[in-house]
């Protein structure tokens, strides 16, 4: 686990996308954290601004064998992702935020009940079973659960309903967390892959302890 530090600001899992063979991460990051990045999580760093933005996980989903991205995404930045050659799939929604609105895991997806039942459809062609869902009330599932290998963090504030058909939905084990000293918004805080974890240096101790031990 490494603690970094960018422009200032806690919430990190919205600025890198990480699979295990690649992140992504602004074009403005500094050469220091790209060193920490490599020597933690063990991946190559592509320097990019999707959507013309540097919030890149908000717009990216998949997993190690597909990328999801959205509709809106430039043909520069597009031509800039077909370089990890890996599958690239464009879903047609208005809710470009796609890491924001859905959980890619293994062959699952989780997503915002408002989602187009013709992203659904996109989604299910590629093979992954799809479920609707909230939590904590909220739509933005992306922004509130993050899976490990067997184990998730979920917004703290989620209903019991809800933990309960994610859990039994990925056949994982599921704990209510907080990151960033409080804040329920579980992505925000750290970006994780296979290898390794970075978490903001606004973690309170007993987060960090939550981390470590979803890693495991």
């Amino acid at each position: 686990m490494q603690i970094i530090n960018f422009l200032g600001n806690p919430n990190i899992g919205l600025f890198f996308y990480s699979t295990d063979k690649f992140t992504i991460a602004p074009r403005i990051i500094d050469e220091k954290t790209v060193k920490i990045i490599k020597d933690e999580l063990k991946t190559e760093v592509i320097k990019l601004d999707v959507m013309s933005s540097s919030v890149n996980a908000i717009f990216l989903a998949g997993n190690n064998e597909l990328l999801l991205a959205p509709k809106g995404i430039s043909k520069d930045s597009l031509k800039e992702l077909e370089k990890l050659k890996m599958k690239i799939e464009i879903i047609d929604t208005t809710f470009n935020a796609l890491g924001n609105n859905m959980v890619i895991h293994k062959k699952k997806a989780l997503v915002n009940p408002n989602l187009e039942d013709e992203a659904v459809r996109q989604i299910e062609k590629l093979g992954f079973e799809v479920m609707k869902s909230k939590i904590a009330g909220v739509e933005t599932v992306g922004a509130n659960l993050v899976i490990f290998s067997k184990k998730g963090i979920i917004n703290s504030k989620a209903k019991a309903e809800e933990v309960e058909k994610i859990k039994e939905f990925f056949k994982i084990d599921l704990e209510l967390g907080t990151v960033n000293n409080g804040s329920p918004l579980v992505k925000a805080g750290f970006v994780k892959n296979a290898s390794g974890i970075l978490v903001s240096k606004e973690m309170s101790g007993g987060e960090i302890m939550m981390l470590e031990e979803l890693m495991k």
